[in-house]
């Protein structure tokens, strides 16, 4: 019974005090910010008291793992050093203006005041580095890292085997390439060879024809006309070669 009694009772000069710092932290907080915005401090209580209260239950029943174990356990001192410092800043302050003290150095106030943006600019980072330190998040970025590595194994493996592949299949498509271009151009040579001739047969015929003409223009009688007429020669085209005519 006394045992429980002994506990309550530090819980409750726990509880007065916190209750008291965290009034003196807050009032220190307000006079940082602007009219219309004092409100804010009550947030900016949670990395100074409520830090402190916070990172201890995490420390002690959820930290899992060395990383955040050492987090929270780092954090709590940095909180009750907020703690201190937000309360103590305060407390001078009104000593000050109330006229128990000198007024205060403006260096240990402009100290104060960057000692509360460090102590909040740490919980957000070790927030931060809590859930990434988590031990299910090693194990993932583990298991991902393991992955990049059979990955890039396997990108260098076909790099290599790309190469030794590439000696063995490039002749075979280069011969490919060769014999459907000596094929193309061939049957482009054969349809030339083909114009060629039966342009030559056509100029032979229109030769002829002309000097015929001239002879007519030229009043020769009617008989040599004939027999010219006669013996215009007709040029056939000449053979083409086919694949019949090769056959025959």
């Amino acid at each position: 019974m006394s045992r429980n009694i002994g506990k309550f009772l530090i819980l409750a000069i726990g509880f007065v005090l916190m209750v008291y710092s965290a009034s003196r932290t807050l009032a220190f907080l307000q006079m940082t910010l602007p009219d219309g915005q004092k409100e804010m401090a009550f947030l900016a209580l949670a990395a100074f008291d409520g830090g402190l209260i916070a990172w201890t239950i995490f420390f002690m029943r959820g930290a899992e793992g060395g990383p955040q174990r050492a987090i929270s356990l780092l954090m709590i001192v940095i909180s009750l050093a907020g703690v201190v410092i937000g309360f103590g800043a305060d407390t001078l302050i009104g000593a000050s203006s109330g006229g128990l003290i000198a007024k205060v150095n403006p260096a240990l106030a402009f100290s104060a005041l960057l000692a509360t943006i460090g102590i909040i600019a740490i919980n957000i980072a070790a927030v931060v580095a809590i859930h990434v330190l988590s031990p299910a998040n090693l194990r993932a970025m583990a298991e991902e890292e393991a992955n990049d590595k059979i990955e890039e194994s396997a990108r260098k493996q076909i790099s290599q085997n790309a190469d030794s592949l590439a000696s063995e299949i490039a002749p075979v498509m280069g011969d490919a390439w060769s014999r459907n271009m000596r094929a193309r151009y061939a049957n482009k040579a054969l349809a030339i060879e083909h114009a060629i001739e039966d342009e030559d047969n056509k100029s032979v015929v229109e030769t002829a024809q002309e000097f015929l003409r001239s002879l007519k223009a030229k009043g020769e009688p009617k008989e040599l006309e004939a027999a010219g007429t006669a013996t215009t020669p007709t040029i056939a085209p000449k053979a083409r070669a086919t694949g019949k005519n090769k056959a025959a």
